[in-house]
């Protein structure tokens, strides 16, 4: 799915959808330039979900956790880190595989080998002030490889 957005106030349409996605999907992984909106995304979707904790991007922590009293989020940034190792060595495989929480993880190259596929990616594409957001699954991928 693809859902273009022209400013802020339009991020509604996208954590929607991604919400919907939810009952179905833990891992969600967002991808998108410096600046792209990944962080203000997460925000608007926490926001959505009703949870009132402080939102800010985890570059420096590396891991926030978000809770309502049904639900909890991790948010996690890779950016920073050099190597898998580093991954590992935080626990990122207990966080996303250890519990029912839900993992939003900004810049997920680093670990991709370690997430089997049975998740949700969202690239973030800025061109002028429009932003679009291209949101696919695993399902939706094989799909069109069997197309």
């Amino acid at each position: 799915m693809v859902i273009e957005v022209q400013d802020i106030s339009s991020l509604g349409k996208v954590t929607k959808h991604l919400i919907s996605l939810m009952d179905r999907y833990k891992i969600f992984l967002l991808q998108g330039d410096l600046g792209a909106g990944k962080t203000t995304l997460v925000k608007q979707w926490m926001k959505d979900l009703r949870i009132d904790d402080h939102v800010s991007s985890p570059t420096f922590s590396i891991i926030n956790e978000y809770r309502s009293a049904d639900l909890s989020v991790f948010h996690m940034d890779m950016y920073r880190l050099e190597d898998i190792d580093e991954a590992l060595n935080i626990g990122i495989e207990e966080y996303i595989y250890g519990s029912e929480s839900y993992n939003i993880i900004e810049w997920p190259g680093l670990i991709m080998n370690l997430l089997d596929d049975n998740y949700v990616l969202i690239n973030i594409n800025v061109t002028d002030e429009l932003r679009t957001f291209s949101i696919t699954t695993h399902q939706d991928e094989v799909s069109a490889q069997l197309r």
